[in-house]
């Protein structure tokens, strides 16, 4: 959901996961309301923490 990247970008993001041994395969960020991104492992992790930058707002879905 694009809502949860309020704070940061979704090349942030990205990147903060790469520091987990994860390669951004693709990104998809033409629907309007949709993310799609596809990693792939590539090797060890370098840090054992998840960044600060990883932390993502809450998804909030409307009864209807």
């Amino acid at each position: 959901m694009e809502s949860r990247f309020k704070d940061l970008t979704v090349d942030d993001f990205a990147s903060a996961v790469s520091k987990f041994g994860f390669e951004l395969k693709s990104k998809d960020v033409a629907q309007k309301f949709f993310v799609y991104l596809d990693f792939r492992k590539t090797g060890k992790a370098k840090k054992k923490k998840a960044p600060k930058e990883l932390q993502l707002n809450p998804c909030w879905y409307k009864k209807r």
